[in-house]
């Protein structure tokens, strides 16, 4: 006797044929994700791929039998071959190339021809994945083992945003077909350390002149500060590196980091030889904040993240520099193109491309030191206000105590003033040893200031109580802190390094507290940090503990 399973009303044959003729390869459909596994199961498909978005359904090899009688279930929603060619039409020009008017001259990018004629840029990320799309020269790996492919995908990001080819296919970035030097300092988690990054400083530096290196992408940060002595007063060595970068003539350019705050608290953005990005959204290309977020944000369109850093001393105003990173249309992993996650990663990487092609054959930047050529892009996008390129928020209409600086552009403006020295910091602790790129920002729309409004700006105070710094943990574990304000604290959360853990919930005893897990997270010895804030929207942070994980 022949035996039947009976599953959401579909009979089905305990025996099959010994040989099923196959009909393809197809994309079925359902109208729930539930019934997609039922089939599957029941019918014994050895599905390639199970939709887990918003359409319910599975991509696989069927015989003519299994295709029949899935067409004949009633909760189908469609059967379609899956081997139809599909074939792009037409290259995309992002918005943030036509916000730094690379859609101009000299750059002309979205004119369907990659004639760039300008030196490299080392890419300290994630790792780069190969792209039709880009020209990725070469991969370089700072961990002990493993490739150097892209771990994460941030990276291969990242370089299209900067660098994609103007071929009139997929996307364009800002200088096309810049030659792109990946050098991964960061694991799947997007996590490195001291000395994974100083790996990549140092490959840099030997092999810069060979590989006519001149620009270093840095969209990443960690705590640390400025010395004012190039770490030599505070002993820190990520500092030095870039110092020495300084002085072969390289430029580096860093996100300013993506926890409201003062970038002054952040590295490399916080060195004065770091050209520091903070991030804008610029929806249409266009000023005049009428355009529309074509991604999950609420930011408005001309207007800063309510997640970038900023400047607030004068030292700091004077190495920084805005650019739009909200809703980046750029490479993916994989060969394709999709909107991927908002920040001052994607801004510092739309910098780095503006500094390729101010050096390329012919541009203002060209014979320049690294101080005058952050001086110079700086000038140009001062410049670029004449033309009407500002935004809400740009030194033009400034937020008191919140410098973002003046929107990045291309077209340049002939010679710019000297840079000015900066004043020297006191010395500081040891930065701390965990650099990460900058975290997905979850953007609010920014309240336009007013002149007349009195602004509480007094931050609140925070101190983490428990664990105690030097605590070895090992899987879950709990934080409090307390924090006060002169008005009132509203919320508190948890970061490690620049990677926020999650938000307290406060208790009756008027502390904060987070229960987290470490199982995420490699081996090693993490920063971790409370920040307060207020109804006013200041933010202070606690003083760093450290946390030991071993899994």
């Amino acid at each position: 006797m022949t035996a039947f399973a009976v599953v959401g009303g579909l009979a089905l044959a305990g025996s099959a044929p010994a040989q099923a003729a196959t009909s393809g390869r197809y994309l079925v459909t359902v109208d729930s994700k539930s019934v997609s596994q039922q089939l599957v199961d029941a019918l014994g498909i050895a599905d390639e791929i199970q939709y887990e978005g918003g359409v319910a359904g599975f991509t696989a090899t069927l015989t003519e039998r299994q295709k029949a009688i899935l067409e004949s279930d009633s909760r189908i929603l469609g059967v379609a071959a899956a081997d139809q060619v599909v074939e792009g039409q037409a290259q995309t020009i992002p918005s943030h190339v036509l916000t730094a008017e690379a859609d101009k001259a000299p750059v002309r990018a979205g004119d369907g021809v990659s004639n760039y004629n300008g030196p490299a840029v080392a890419v300290i990320d994630s790792g780069v994945s190969a792209h039709p799309d880009y020209n990725l020269a070469k991969q370089v790996n700072c961990f002990g083992s493993g490739s150097a492919e892209d771990a994460n995908g941030h990276g291969t990001g990242v370089s299209g945003y900067m660098a994609a080819l103007d071929n009139s296919v997929g996307s364009v970035g800002i200088a096309p077909g810049a030659p792109i030097y990946s050098v991964r300092a960061l694991d799947k988690n997007n996590r490195g350390d001291t000395s994974t990054l100083m790996c990549a400083l140092d490959w840099v530096s030997a092999n810069a002149k060979t590989y006519n290196i001149k620009v270093v992408n840095m969209s990443l940060a960690t705590y640390g500060t400025d010395d004012g002595n190039c770490g030599r007063s505070n002993g820190d060595v990520i500092h030095q590196a870039i110092c020495e970068l300084e002085s072969k003539g390289i430029v580096t350019v860093g996100s300013a980091g993506n926890t409201t705050e003062d970038l002054a608290g952040w590295i490399p953005a916080a060195y004065n030889e770091t050209l520091a990005v903070t991030n804008i959204a610029n929806y249409d290309g266009k000023p005049g904040g009428l355009g529309s977020a074509p991604c999950g944000v609420q930011t408005r369109d001309d207007t800063p993240s309510n997640t970038s850093n900023f400047a607030a001393s004068a030292s700091d105003q004077a190495h920084t520099i805005a650019a739009p990173g909200m809703c980046p249309y750029t490479t993916k992993k994989g060969g394709g193109f999709a909107y991927i996650q908002s920040g001052t990663s994607m801004a510092a990487a739309a910098v780095s491309g503006v500094v390729l092609d101010c050096l390329s054959s012919g541009g203002s930047c060209v014979g320049k030191s690294p101080a005058q050529v952050r001086a110079q892009v700086i000038a140009q996008a001062k410049a670029a206000t004449n033309r009407g390129r500002t935004f809400q928020g740009d030194p033009t209409r400034g937020t008191a105590g919140r410098y973002f600086g003046y929107m990045v552009s291309t077209v340049p403006t002939g010679s710019a003033p000297e840079p000015t020295a900066t004043p020297t910091a006191s010395p500081t602790a040891t930065p701390t040893s965990t650099p990460k790129p900058t975290a997905t920002p979850t953007a609010t729309p920014t309240p336009t200031p007013t002149s007349t409004a009195v602004r509480d700006t007094e931050k609140p105070t925070v101190r983490i109580t428990s664990p105690a710094s030097g605590t070895t943990i090992s899987g879950s574990i709990r934080l409090v802190a307390s924090a006060s304000d002169n008005v009132g604290v509203t919320a508190v959360a948890f970061y490690a390094g620049s990677t926020k853990l999650g938000n307290g919930v406060k208790q009756s005893n008027g502390t904060w507290t987070l229960s987290a897990s470490s199982a995420s997270y490699p081996n090693g010895s993490y920063q971790v940090t409370a920040k307060a804030q207020d109804k006013a929207a200041n933010v202070g942070t606690s003083a760093a503990i450290t946390l030991r994980v071993a899994n």
